[in-house]
């Protein structure tokens, strides 16, 4: 290489003079910049739920958050954090992942996840070098002291750097405020609290006086109520035992009417529920259909029996046969609409011949040979229950004067039950004034 060089100098120079021209065509092309724009391959997802604890917040957004996003392509970390009333998931990628295109991808898993009522719409944030503070600056002004070196930066530099080309924001940190300091005067306090003890010491001498009398009557007062209650309960007492044993021989005589008279309502309640059913079958419309069926059967039979049996269907000819057989009647009737007779059978299923031929050959005869052993039993009843009447007459009278007496006697014991309940309630409201005025006079003797 050396001897080349020796041999060959016009190349070397031509080569020098190349890479020299090189060198300075790129110095003269490259930009400076103090703060380059460099791409940093995160994004932050940050979600709230107002009113929600930490763990409420893991357990509603950070991990359904966390599952939806740690499968996206290019996500080589995921961190999270979980505060009162939101919750942040950190997300990083690979370096050279397109973050336009990452965007993209965490707001389609986003809009697709499911979150709780009360959890606000996530937010997504680009992490770049732009929300990293560029410059730091401490203010002093000689000559003053630390309020007023505050209020002239809050007043004068922030503005003025807020002002400036290029600046996003600014906060800052160390700024003083006032406060004010209260000290109150104990001699003056003193004074009045002995002149309020004074007049205290009289005013719970004669509350405490007056409490005592209370106290008395008070107790009074329960001895007597008690005395009024006793006596109220034995009367009660002697009256509903003289109440019972009269309602006792009365329903003793009224019993047997009362079970001929169950007896007859439950026999014709049946013959009303075996009716009304029976009407419902008709007003349906149950024997038309089942006639309508069972001939649209024997037509079809008739008409395209040769046909069903070609294409291996067997084709009933009733609606018995067809209620009898449920998989051969599937069959026929989906074969049927195969060739072009499905608006004739549209709507028509097994179930549904199954339910009119039953309700046609089995459920109204039953109805009717129901019917008729009631109205046997009905007359029956109606005949025993006529002779019961003709021998209980006068009975009701005597049982509305035993209800009336018992009424009025209820009502008068009601009444006095209601009484000694008021006396009791206010004699508990007359002893919870006199314990809430013996508290606080204890605690005003106690803090004189």
């Amino acid at each position: 290489m050396t001897k080349f060089c020796v041999k060959k100098p016009f190349y070397v120079v031509v080569a020098v003079i190349v890479i020299l021209v090189i060198g300075v065509v790129s110095l003269t092309g490259m930009q400076t910049d103090l703060m380059p724009d460099l791409s940093m391959p995160y994004l932050a997802v940050i979600t709230t739920e107002v009113g929600a604890s930490p763990e409420q917040v893991e357990m509603d957004v950070t991990e359904p958050v966390e599952n939806a996003l740690g499968t996206i392509n290019g996500v080589e970390n995921v961190t999270s954090s979980s505060s009162e009333n939101y919750g942040m998931v950190m997300l990083e990628f690979a370096e050279d992942t397109d973050m336009e295109a990452a965007l993209v991808r965490v707001s389609m898993a986003l809009d697709s996840m499911e979150l709780p009522d009360g959890c606000g719409t996530p937010n997504i944030m680009e992490i770049s070098m732009d929300m990293i503070a560029t410059m730091y600056a401490s203010v002093d002004y000689e000559g003053k002291d630390i309020k007023e070196v505050t209020n002239f930066a809050e007043e004068v530099v922030i503005p003025y750097l807020e002002r400036q080309n290029g600046v996003a924001s600014i906060s800052s940190s160390g700024e003083v405020s006032d406060s004010v300091e209260i000290r109150l005067n104990q001699d003056k306090i003193d004074d009045v609290n002995e002149k309020i003890l004074e007049h205290t010491n009289e005013k719970l001498a004669d509350a405490a006086k007056e409490i005592e009398d209370a106290k008395a009557d008070l107790a009074e007062g329960e001895e007597e109520l008690k005395k009024q209650k006793a006596n109220l309960d034995k009367k009660q007492t002697d009256t509903n035992q003289e109440l019972a044993d009269a309602s006792v021989q009365l329903s003793q005589a009224q019993a047997t009417k009362a079970a001929y008279e169950s007896s007859y309502n439950s026999l014709k309640a049946s013959q009303n529920a075996l009716e009304a059913e029976k009407q419902a079958y008709e007003d349906a419309g149950m024997q038309a259909t089942y006639e309508n069926l069972d001939g649209m059967f024997a037509q079809y039979k008739m008409n395209l029996g040769t046909t069903a049996e070609q294409a291996g269907i067997t084709a009933p000819g009733s609606i018995a046969e067809a209620a009898a057989d449920k998989e051969t009647t599937e069959a026929y009737l989906e074969w049927l609409a195969q060739i072009g007779q499905g608006d004739a059978v549209s709507g028509l299923t097994y179930d549904s011949i199954k339910q009119v031929y039953d309700v046609v050959t089995t459920r109204l005869p039953q109805i009717d040979t129901a019917l008729a052993n009631l109205d046997t039993e009905l007359a029956a009843a109606q005949a025993m229950l006529d002779e019961i009447n003709k021998q209980m007459e006068g009975m009701d009278g005597k049982q509305s004067e035993v209800i009336a007496g018992g009424y009025s006697a209820a009502a008068g014991f009601g009444s006095g039950q209601a009484q000694v309940a008021a006396g009791e309630s206010q004699m508990d409201s007359a002893r919870e004034q006199l314990e809430e005025a013996e508290s606080r006079s204890r605690m005003r003797r106690r803090l004189l």
